[in-house]
């Protein structure tokens, strides 16, 4: 009796920490489902919003905020393709490129690191083409803000004028240059280049893999809660048919041995 109630006691602790587990896990999907629709509907009220001018949302030394992420920029100033680096290991469509990082000069100095956009290079061999230049003397580019990537040590280490992942703090020590925060994504200049790069498309992000890994989540918690009420359910069941089927062969073996008794007294 004692090794039946810890066997069940046992039982019901991995179901209860199952379940709960399934349901952590469900609301944590849930919480980034959410957190990407309002990241979602925030980046897409901002991509229908006019741009303003940069300096308006940051001046060098601050940060670029999360919020303030892919708002639409306005900024003029010269390009300086001297201190131009590329950003490898990039793809689209499954194709290798680099990304295009040039430094644009305002009137004050202080410059703005623009990723002018991408463009393919075999087996990401950066010396085996020509990157198109930007136009020459002032242009006034319309472009979303970025923050740096996040990334540190070799992979935003300047080797050969080539990058892993954008660092506005490395890059000013690189170029010299006193950088505005993170950089920018080129989507108009003007006046425009003789080749354009392959800009920045606008970002897509779906929260419906997180929707249903949710609620598969959370059907699991259920599943093992009713899998568990019926599997005991039925050891019970199973427990009370032992049970009777031993009274029974007990009721049966008592009759027996009277009957037995009466005819020997008889």
């Amino acid at each position: 009796m004692v090794r039946t109630l810890l066997r069940w006691t046992f039982a019901v602790v991995v179901v209860a920490f199952l379940a709960w587990a399934c349901w952590a896990l469900g609301q944590w999907q849930w919480d980034k489902h959410d957190r990407i629709d309002a990241d979602s509907a925030r980046i897409q009220r901002y991509l229908d919003e006019p741009p303003v001018p940069l300096d308006s949302l940051v001046r060098p030394g601050d940060a670029v905020a999360k919020d303030e992420e892919w708002r639409p920029v306005t900024v003029s100033g010269t390009y300086d393709t001297s201190q131009q680096v590329t950003v490898r290991f990039t793809t689209r469509d499954k194709q290798p490129g680099v990304d295009v990082v040039t430094p644009l000069v305002t009137d004050d100095g202080t410059a703005v690191l623009v990723n002018r956009g991408w463009v393919q290079v075999p087996n990401n061999d950066v010396e085996s083409i020509d990157i198109p230049d930007p136009p020459a003397g002032e242009v006034t580019i319309t472009a979303w803000l970025r923050p740096d990537t996040g990334a540190d040590g070799s992979a935003i280490a300047v080797q050969d004028d080539q990058v892993r992942a954008i660092s506005s703090e490395v890059l000013a020590d690189h170029t010299g240059y006193t950088l505005y925060p993170g950089f920018v994504e080129l989507q108009e200049e003007d006046p425009a280049p003789a080749e354009s790069l392959a800009h920045e498309p606008a970002p897509e992000e779906s929260s419906a893999q997180n929707f249903f890994y949710a609620w598969q989540w959370w059907f699991f918690g259920v599943l093992g809660l009713v899998g568990a009420v019926y599997f005991g359910r039925q050891s019970v069941l199973e427990l009370r048919q032992r049970r009777a089927a031993r009274a029974d062969e007990a009721s049966a073996a008592g009759t027996d041995e009277r009957q037995a008794s009466e005819t020997s007294s008889a």
